[in-house]
């Protein structure tokens, strides 16, 4: 599949970003960064975000039906209609930069299995993205689906990070999505398989559809609540079935510290926090993290 675009994706997203964010269209604050490591020894950067603190909270948001922002999306946020079915537009509330989504047109669920043109049109954006970057700079997709799994809007959406935004000038960053061994050891229990580039466009679907069966077929919770994140780079896609978005760390006198929570994010080897207690506790004791780690999925029988 080929975009269509009239400029080169890289382009179009750099521009439209610059553009949302002089107008303030987007609500963007910096990372204060460090990277932790699991028991496994797996690292993990953390990003302390306090502009996700700053998002509209349930309270905050007027009385009625929650506003779509991908059923007509308008003004600088919106970035190309991506033919027959898809669009392109900006996150609002950027962590990363450049930081954009691909959502259905018409309404689709984001807790039904993803169709064999969204996976089509995903691709094809890391295709052209790696393909017409001069930095050689790639992207990471991910996509959020069910009540456990960090998803946010119910209108059907995949997002891209571009890796290079993610490490944030850290030479050593690795996407975990890239790394088997260290997703081998961690506790919860992931799918992990190669897209043959050969056979993405036609078998990338079949592919994705196998690993989800996968999924399922470990899961033991109601049906209703099934829950998964889903990493995909141009050469590797992760599926992780969630039973927890994230769980309340305590000290050990058992008072509550703070609830720390993840989305697909997680596959990136990236994990994010809002408030300044989380970034604290974290850092000075990363063996919270496996307390995390281990709450968020289904066990990882070695």
């Amino acid at each position: 599949m080929v975009l269509g675009l009239q400029t080169t994706l890289p382009a179009l997203v750099d521009a439209q970003y610059s553009l949302a964010k002089s107008s303030k269209s987007l609500i963007y604050t910096s990372s204060e960064l460090t990277t932790i490591k699991s028991s496994s020894n797996a690292p993990f950067q953390l990003r302390f975000c306090p502009s996700l603190a700053k998002k509209p909270t349930a309270q905050d948001k007027p009385k009625g039906p929650k506003p779509d922002p991908f059923e007509k999306p308008t003004g600088d946020l919106f970035i190309a209609n991506i033919p027959p079915a898809h669009l392109l537009v900006l996150n609002k509330f950027p962590i990363i930069d450049r930081h954009f989504i691909l959502a259905t047109r018409a309404f689709k669920a984001q807790t039904d299995p993803l169709e064999a043109d969204d996976l089509t049109a995903t691709y094809a954006c890391l295709q052209e993205w790696e393909a017409q970057n001069s930095s050689n700079g790639r992207l990471f997709a991910f996509f959020n689906s069910g009540p456990h799994s960090g998803a946010s809007q119910p209108h059907r959406h995949v997002q891209f990070l571009p890796v290079e935004d993610i490490a944030d000038d850290d030479a050593n960053f690795q996407l975990l999505i890239d790394s088997e061994s260290n997703l081998a050891v961690l506790p919860f229990k992931s799918i992990r398989a190669d897209i043959p580039p050969e056979s993405a466009e036609n078998g990338l679907h079949p592919l994705y559809l196998r690993l989800l069966a996968q999924c399922r077929d470990s899961w033991t919770g109601e049906t209703e609540a099934f829950s998964y994140n889903m990493g995909l780079t141009l050469h590797h896609i992760v599926l992780v079935p969630r039973t927890a978005e994230g769980m309340t760390v305590r000290k050990e006198d058992g008072s509550e510290v703070c609830f720390v929570g993840f989305n697909g994010t997680l596959l990136a080897g990236s994990l994010m926090v809002k408030r300044q207690e989380e970034w604290d506790y974290l850092r000075q004791r990363p063996e919270a993290l496996d307390e995390v780690l281990n709450s968020i999925g289904i066990p990882n029988n070695k």
